[in-house]
């Protein structure tokens, strides 16, 4: 999942080339080679000249909240969508709420992840994130690239969640590619502008 957001990220910036756009039709004919789809050429087109035209800043890409098929109920892997999550991020994205379904009162899964050059950083963030009532959080593998600045990941929704830890944390920017962990409904992802305080 998190493979095809990072893909659709590169070729949302690609495609802001002047030299890709007379390669498209070209693109497409390979991608439908290497990619199931049930979408004819035509409709791929469509989508992709739509998205040129798009304000690169506006574009949001979150994961449809779910979890990966068990083995026992498919032969392949599937996505299975959660109904109650995917109702949120309707309502939070799309200002589209159903009145039968009554508010999630869960609390946040906050992954947090260590992509600075602190190797205490992550227990820092953990503890800070507790003292703070945010219990529900854990500690995931480090990021393999060191980054400056701390992302707050929104993987399934709650845009209004990411203001409350950038006010408690004092930093991060908003990243809404739902790269983080999986299991999460936000990540931090920590940069070198965390200061681990002795």
């Amino acid at each position: 999942m998190q493979r095809q957001q990072t893909l659709l990220k590169s070729l949302k910036e690609q495609m802001a080339s002047p030299f890709v756009v007379p390669r498209i039709p070209g693109i497409l004919q390979t991608m439908q080679k290497y990619v199931d789809t049930n979408l004819s050429f035509e409709e791929m087109s469509a989508i992709l000249n739509y998205g040129l035209g798009l304000d690169q800043k506006v574009v949001k890409m979150v994961l449809l909240p779910g979890r990966f098929s068990d083995p026992k109920e498919f032969r392949e892997s599937y996505w299975i969508m959660d109904d109650r999550k995917r109702d949120r991020i309707m309502k939070d994205f799309f200002e589209i709420a159903d009145p039968n379904v009554e508010a999630e009162i869960a609390p946040l899964r906050i992954a947090i992840q260590n992509a600075s050059s602190q190797p205490k950083a992550a227990e820092a963030l953990q503890d800070k994130l507790i003292k703070a009532g945010y219990d529900n959080t854990y500690i995931t593998d480090a990021w393999s690239e060191t980054q400056t600045q701390t992302q707050i990941i929104l993987q399934s929704g709650e845009p209004d969640a990411v203001d409350a830890i950038q006010q408690t944390i004092g930093i991060g920017i908003l990243e809404t590619s739902s790269t983080g962990d999986l299991d999460s409904d936000l990540t931090i992802r920590i940069g070198n502008d965390f200061q681990v305080r002795p």
